[in-house]
C-alpha cells in the first residue's frame, strides 16, 4: 500500500460515517475535510486543495453525485472516489465495467478504505489520472 494523498475531501451525509473515516484517515496520516452536503465541500475545494474527493453518491442532499464526481475533476483537478452502498442502482454502466470512477462499496472495512484511497489516488499534485 502506498502514502496517502495529504489532504483528503469527505463528502459524506451520514455522520457516524464520515467520524469514523475521518478518524481513520487521520491516524493514517492525512489531512482531512469533511462536509456534509455538496454545497459545502464545494467552498472547502475553494479555500483548500485537496487532493482526493471521497464521495457519497447514493443520498446526497443537494445534487448527484455523480455529476459533482465529474465537476470536481473539471474545476478543481481532484480526483474522486466514490464511496456508497447504492451505487449500481444509480449507475447501470458499473455492471459492465464501464464506470467512470474507482467505487468503494459500503459495507467496508478500515483497512479497505486505506488500501481503497492510498491505491487508487494520485500522490503528486501535478499528476491527476484521466478518468
Amino acid at each position: 500500500m502506498g502514502p496517502l494523498p495529504a489532504t483528503i475531501l469527505i463528502v459524506e451525509d451520514e455522520p457516524v460515517i464520515a467520524s469514523a473515516m475521518q478518524e481513520s484517515l487521520q491516524r493514517a496520516g492525512a489531512q482531512v475535510l469533511v462536509a456534509s452536503c455538496i454545497q459545502e465541500a464545494i467552498m472547502l475545494c475553494s479555500r483548500n486543495k485537496p487532493e482526493i474527493a471521497l464521495l457519497n453518491t447514493g443520498k446526497m442532499p443537494d445534487k448527484e453525485g455523480v455529476a459533482f464526481a465529474d465537476m470536481l475533476y473539471r474545476h478543481f483537478g481532484i480526483w474522486p472516489l466514490i464511496v456508497t452502498g447504492t451505487w449500481q442502482q444509480d449507475n447501470p454502466d458499473s455492471n459492465s465495467g464501464a464506470a467512470k470512477w474507482p467505487v468503494l462499496y459500503k459495507p467496508f472495512t478500515i483497512p479497505q478504505l486505506l488500501r481503497f484511497v492510498a491505491e487508487r489516488a494520485p500522490h503528486t499534485s501535478d499528476s491527476h489520472p484521466t478518468p
